[in-house]
């Protein structure tokens, strides 16, 4: 059977590998943010260049609404992703200080 320190060597290895996972999905929300905005700033103008009478107000409408509507839903996927990355890393951290203290602790007896 394996003894305390192996076992905190492994749940170690198990936090750091958790906290790089994290980092990663926290470097591809970073992304996802940035491309979310642009689209945004590109819709945002649609609506202004097509706000000048109410009749191409209507028409900008049905126009930049589908893409207004993939933004919010990528806006959401990537809020999804962000939560995932915080708790990977949350658990990472809290992985990592079990495997120091089971490396730690001493047999007794």
């Amino acid at each position: 059977m394996l003894n305390k320190r192996a076992i905190g060597i492994l749940v170690i290895l198990v936090g750091v590998v958790l906290m790089v996972f994290s980092g990663y999905i926290a470097e591809r929300v970073g992304e996802g943010r940035q491309q979310v905005e642009s689209a945004q700033k590109k819709v945002d103008m649609g609506n202004r260049l097509f706000s000048v009478t109410p009749e191409s107000k209507r028409a900008g409408k049905y126009i930049m609404n589908p893409f207004q509507k993939r933004i919010d839903e990528g806006k959401q996927e990537v809020g999804e992703y962000a939560d995932l990355a915080y708790k990977l890393r949350v658990g990472g951290i809290i992985l990592l200080v079990l495997g120091v203290v089971l490396f730690l602790i001493r047999k007794r007896g």
